[in-house]
């Protein structure tokens, strides 16, 4: 039994040595993390991204990603979906909105529900000319239905009742799109005044499935900022946690006087996002008081865990002595609570700013992804993608091939398809390139063995 058993486990294997060949690796004290090199595919060559860029995953493991652009000086919202299965794009993009002017579609977000509709949320305007930053946006919501079949990849399919006229639009805003069960969508957006005090909020909209169609209302502030001294509060990420009933939202914090910083809160009635529900946010940038600058991001594991990561430093040009990167993990649910900070890196400069820069694209939107058995991944800067071992509890740089982007602000966006071992997951890494780029990478977490391997020759 012992020979058969090991003799089955030599075979696992050798199955995936091709990939071990060619790897980039990761190796941890319990897990081996194998990515090949990362396949790279134009999105459109001739398209210019401009105004913002999301994807989102589909149960059969589609990446849909939607994109703002411009080509020939036309502004663009393009949409395409990547095969998981066939490794290829399923059909050519799908276009829906010319403007006459570069820079006529921004911001657009996308989410795919649990009856498998995928939406798009994007602003749109009809420019005078190229060089038109009069005319103001409007906010449009195209959706389909069957994400994971064939009805996306029509532009026919596709229904487009007009502009949302329900709830306020604003112009080049970050925003974040989730899908709450099957009949609820929230949209985040960062960077407006939701109250009318003059300072920038977090504003929190709805939009409910009345049996024929997707009637959006408002909500109003869910986090409200204190002044505008850099910014106020923008760049929102929304992450929906089924098993625990919330909404995590992860945050871009400017509203202090000389520090910018990462910061967090929790919805905890996702179907009534009213300010009420919203947990006193919580800063991720005062573990030092001569620390006032950085970056990094809130990281959601599958079972409802938030992992801080953070760079943080005196300024924007020197951002401080060594060692200034930082994690910490929050256990789940509403009464969950934080952790100590601990190095994330240690011995490892790794800060916003210094020479060693990881060049973080600072104030950025960074991204994450569970990786499927318990850590995550994130994305903070523009050629890097980090691993967090939750046996480990630490941080280990995973995907170290990928070519240096001409975006040091929009980093990107990240999904995974978890598998079983032995089969390889999948991590997707949509760069706002020009042309834009899917990097789709492969990888595999097994657990190393216990106790003595016999290898059958």
């Amino acid at each position: 039994m012992r020979k058969r058993t090991a003799a089955i486990l030599v075979g696992m294997l050798a199955g995936i040595q091709p990939f071990l060949a060619q790897a980039v690796t990761l190796r941890t004290n319990t897990d081996l993390i194998v990515f090949p090199s990362p396949l790279v595919t134009n999105y459109n060559p001739g398209f210019t991204y401009q105004g913002g860029a999301d994807m989102a995953v589909d149960k059969a493991g589609n990446a849909h990603i939607v994109i703002a652009g411009e080509a020939n000086h036309i502004g663009l919202v393009e949409y395409r979906r990547w095969g998981h299965a066939i490794t290829n794009w399923s059909a050519p993009l799908i276009r829906f909105e010319y403007g006459d002017g570069t820079n006529d579609n921004s911001s657009p977000v996308i989410a795919i529900d649990d009856a498998d509709r995928v939406h798009i949320l994007y602003y749109h305007r009809m420019a005078t000319g190229t060089t038109d930053n009069t005319t103001p946006y409007d906010l449009y919501h195209v959706w389909c239905t069957n994400a994971s079949g064939s009805t996306p990849l029509s532009s026919n399919n596709w229904i487009r009742p007009g502009k949302i006229t329900a709830i306020p639009a604003n112009t080049k805003v970050y925003s974040s799109l989730i899908s709450v069960g099957s009949n609820l969508l929230l949209y985040a957006r960062g960077g407006v005044d939701a109250n009318g005090d003059g300072n920038n909020d977090i504003r929190i909209d709805r939009s409910d499935w009345d049996g024929s169609q997707w009637v959006w209302s408002p909500v109003g502030v869910a986090i409200a900022g204190s002044n505008n001294a850099y910014g106020g509060l923008h760049t929102p990420k929304m992450t929906y946690d089924p098993s625990n009933g919330v909404v995590h939202l992860a945050f871009r914090d400017e509203c202090y006087n000389g520090r910018r910083w990462q910061a967090y809160s929790m919805c905890v009635q996702p179907t009534n996002p009213v300010s009420s529900s919203w947990l006193y946010p919580t800063p991720h940038g005062n573990i030092n008081s001569t620390w006032m600058e950085g970056n990094g991001h809130t990281c959601i594991l599958e079972d409802g865990r938030a992992v801080a990561l953070v760079f943080l430093g005196q300024n924007r040009d020197g951002m401080g002595p060594n060692a200034t990167n930082f994690t910490r993990v929050r256990t789940a649910g509403p009464s969950g609570i934080w952790g100590p900070w601990t190095n994330a890196f240690p011995g490892d400069v790794r800060n916003v700013g210094s020479s060693t820069s990881l060049t973080t694209g600072y104030g950025g939107a960074p991204a994450s992804a569970p990786d499927g058995a318990g850590g995550v991944f994130m994305i903070s800067g523009n050629n890097l993608v980090m691993h967090w071992d939750p046996r480990t509890t630490n941080w280990a740089d995973v995907f170290t091939n990928l070519p240096v982007s001409v975006d040091n602000t929009h980093v990107g966006n990240l999904a995974t398809v978890p598998a079983q071992f032995p089969q390889l997951s999948t991590l997707y890494l949509f760069r706002r390139d020009t042309p834009p780029r899917l990097y789709v990478g492969k990888y595999l977490i097994l657990r190393q063995p216990r106790g003595t391997v016999i290898f059958v020759r």
